[in-house]
Parts: structure tokens; C-alpha cells; sequence
């Protein structure tokens, strides 16, 4: 084969916990299985010269988020010129994830008769491995918005109970429509909280877990080409996400 290289959008760290976690020929496995694994397990099979891990390490992926984290909330604290810088974030990965003319993948590529027979397998995997990977937090914060959308129906249901048991008059205050009302408010206040943390989120995962990732994954790429032959050729197995970007590093020169 003239197949030099395979370069996977995982970094040492992040593979080995995978496999730990989902080791070839178990059940997890079967269940949970992901193209980087699958990737890797057939370069090893086919004797591939070099498999090359070639993302961030977690480490660099958390100071980084952390640091933009911090940024973002201070930018949002400075309307003039952080909210600038949030909206310059987010329009610069814009041409990346909706594509344009130049071979680059775009909204109309999400319409592939096999990405969208493979998006609700691809939806549930991710569900499901959040889900097991992280079973509290993800219970938690199910229970937290079940509890704010029924919290009416509750506090209508229990109302009779708590006027009873309030010294007399203490209770005449308290009606299903005034319940409602305070499920309403809490249900708003939730909401802007969580688009506020969204946006937040939404930016330090702009900056790091897409922009900062392309240019390293790029240079991964880039030096498995450099140690390959001419006639010789290197594959890379990127998210979607990360396609665009890395093709238009490589072809400027850049990436890091």
C-alpha cells in the first residue's frame, strides 16, 4: 500500500481512555463505536507505518478553555469592545461550518442520503455515551428542567395541603394562578441563565475546541506529508466540524 500516514483527530490521552473505557470486541464497544477508533484499529490491522494521534492533549484543551472562559465572561462585562470580540469570534468560524465555492463542505452536504440514514444511530451513541460517561450531572440536570417545566402542576397539586397547614389567613395569599406565575418567572430566569452560558460556552468552544484544534491538527498532517514519499499518501479521519478548516490551513501554509 502506498498509505504512509493516518492521522486521527484524538490525542494519546483522550485514545487510551476510550479504550479503556470501550475496548475492542466489547459490548461497549459494539454499542459506542466511533470512527476514530475504527480508524485506528484498521491502520494497526493493515500494518499502516504510522498512526499519529495529532489533537491537543486534554490538558491544553482545559487552560485554554478555562482562559477563554474567563474572557468571555469579562468580554461580556464590556459591552464596546468584548462584545466586539465575541461577535469577531464567532462570525470568523461562519465560512468554516456553512461552506463556500472552494471544495469546501457545506449546509448542502448535511442533505448526504448516508449522513442522514447514519445522523439518529450518530445522535443516539452521543446520547448515550454522555449519558454513561457522565450519569449524574446528566440526571441532574434532567430532573432540574423537568422540576421548572411541571413546577405549576406540582405546586397546584400540593396548594391545598400547604394552605391547611399555614396558620389561618397565611395561606390566602397563595393561588394556582400565583404559582404558576413564580414556575413562569423561574422558568425565564432558567432560560436567560442558559442562553447567557451558552453564548459563553459557545465561544470558548469557537475558539478552542475548533479554531485552536484546526491549526494542530493541520501541522499534525503536515509533518506526516513531510516524512512521507512522494508517491506516498496520508489520511486523516476528522469530525465534520474540523474538515473546512484544516483543508484551508493546509492549502494557505498555515496551521500553527
Amino acid at each position: 500500500s502506498n498509505l504512509s500516514s493516518l492521522v486521527v483527530e484524538l490525542c494519546p490521552g483522550r485514545m487510551a481512555a476510550l479504550e479503556k473505557f470501550q475496548p475492542r470486541g466489547s459490548t461497549l464497544r459494539w454499542l459506542l463505536d466511533n470512527e476514530m477508533q475504527a480508524a485506528k484499529d484498521a491502520a494497526v490491522d493493515t500494518k499502516v507505518p504510522s498512526v499519529v494521534l495529532g489533537d491537543s492533549s486534554d490538558k491544553e484543551v482545559k487552560n485554554r478553555m478555562e482562559h477563554v472562559l474567563n474572557q468571555t465572561v469579562q468580554d461580556l462585562l464590556t459591552p464596546i469592545h468584548g462584545w466586539q470580540a465575541i461577535a469577531r469570534d464567532l462570525l470568523m468560524v461562519t465560512p468554516q461550518l456553512i461552506g463556500r465555492k472552494d471544495k469546501k463542505l457545506g449546509i448542502l452536504d448535511l442533505l448526504d442520503p448516508d449522513l442522514l440514514l447514519g445522523a439518529p444511530v450518530s445522535v443516539a451513541r452521543n446520547l448515550l455515551t454522555i449519558f454513561m460517561r457522565l450519569p449524574i450531572p446528566t440526571t441532574v440536570m434532567a430532573m432540574v428542567f423537568f422540576a421548572l417545566q411541571h413546577a405549576g402542576d406540582v405546586g397546584a397539586s400540593v396548594l391545598p395541603g400547604v394552605q391547611q397547614a399555614l396558620p389561618d389567613g397565611t395561606g390566602a395569599s397563595l393561588s394556582p394562578d400565583v404559582l404558576g406565575t413564580l414556575s413562569t418567572d423561574l422558568l425565564f430566569a432558567g432560560f436567560a441563565a442558559y442562553i447567557i452560558g451558552a453564548l459563553i460556552l459557545v465561544r470558548a468552544s469557537v475558539v478552542v475546541l475548533l479554531l485552536e484544534r484546526d491549526a494542530i491538527l493541520a501541522e499534525s498532517i503536515r509533518e506526516c506529508c513531510r516524512r512521507a514519499d512522494n508517491n506516498q499518501t496520508v489520511v486523516a479521519v476528522l469530525g465534520m466540524a474540523h474538515c473546512n478548516g484544516v483543508a484551508q490551513l493546509l492549502r494557505k501554509g498555515g496551521g500553527g
